[in-house]
């Protein structure tokens, strides 16, 4: 059904994203002029495999009848598994090796420094650097002016990757489901806050690494609220993942969501981050917004 709507609608190109992995995904009946495997991480590891090489080798499935692949990670195991294809790999952390970046806490953009060219990048964080760099080339590849770029990196709109839920008070919102993605978060979170400005509302799938991730987030925060997934079949509730955590100082759990959100909004600090899972994120919209 989707590839008939393309089709009807005469598209010049389309950014097919696979599920899960790449070599048995849905999309991969399809031929590109181009792929991209930005990086990987160790993920779905019951799926995909225990090592970075396991899963990337998964990854490149996608890499068929077509000469070029572009990716923005210089792990040997990543590039070794993609190199196997026999594709011309354009690594946009090689290629763009003197681009600077910034994060602007008043405008929350991302302030990237071509050298000869600048770009307001609309997401906000420092793996964001990498994504506007692998779409660029993309759209480079392609041919696009790089004023069309200009504009439309300005434009990119993105739910759940440090948006913006509102303003007063500044609550932030971020799908960081991972100890990688959680990383990430806490990268941008420390260079604009101190551990006791920020409060934490969350809940983490019980299949995740929950106690990496909860030692990443004990850096950037001196409040964790923990609430509940538990109506979801891998979720559980504040009390499980409370009981996972080494310094419970400044810590509580509450399972309702509109309460920890009132609850985080009493402790008047300068930013609320609602992160952990995509479903917690959902919830909260759902519950919030309803």
């Amino acid at each position: 059904m989707m590839f008939k709507y393309f089709s009807d609608l005469g598209l010049d190109y389309v950014v097919l994203e696979t599920g899960m992995g790449g070599r048995f995904d849905a999309t991969n009946v399809c031929e590109a002029e181009l792929c991209v495997i930005t990086n990987v991480s160790l993920d779905h590891t019951e799926y995909l495999g225990d090592t970075i090489y396991k899963i990337a080798k998964e990854k490149a499935g996608i890499i068929k009848n077509t000469s070029r692949v572009v990716v923005a990670d210089s792990n040997p195991e990543f590039l070794k598994a993609i190199s196997e294809e026999k594709a011309e790999i354009i690594n946009v952390l090689e290629k763009y090796k003197n681009t600077t970046m910034e994060l602007d806490f008043e405008k929350f953009i991302t302030k990237i420094d071509l050298g000869a060219e600048k770009y307001n990048f609309s997401l906000f964080g420092n793996y964001q650097f990498k994504n506007f760099l692998t779409a660029y080339e993309v759209a480079i590849q392609l041919g696009i002016d790089k004023e069309i770029i200009k504009r439309a990196s300005e434009k990119v709109v993105w739910q759940c990757r440090f948006e913006r839920y509102c303003q007063n008070p500044l609550v932030v919102l971020d799908g960081a489901h991972n100890e990688d993605g959680m990383r990430e978060l806490c990268k941008i979170i420390e260079q604009g806050y101190k551990s006791e400005e920020v409060v934490i509302i969350t809940s983490i799938l019980k299949d995740k690494d929950v106690k990496h991730m909860l030692g990443l987030m004990r850096k950037i925060a001196d409040n964790i609220i923990f609430t509940s997934l538990e109506e979801n079949p891998r979720g559980t509730n504040g009390e499980k993942i409370f009981e996972q955590l080494e310094d419970k100082k400044g810590c509580i759990v509450e399972n309702n969501m509109k309460k920890a959100y009132e609850l985080a909004k009493s402790y008047n600090k300068k930013i609320i981050v609602v992160c952990g899972s995509f479903y917690t994120l959902s919830k909260f919209k759902e519950e919030i917004d309803g």
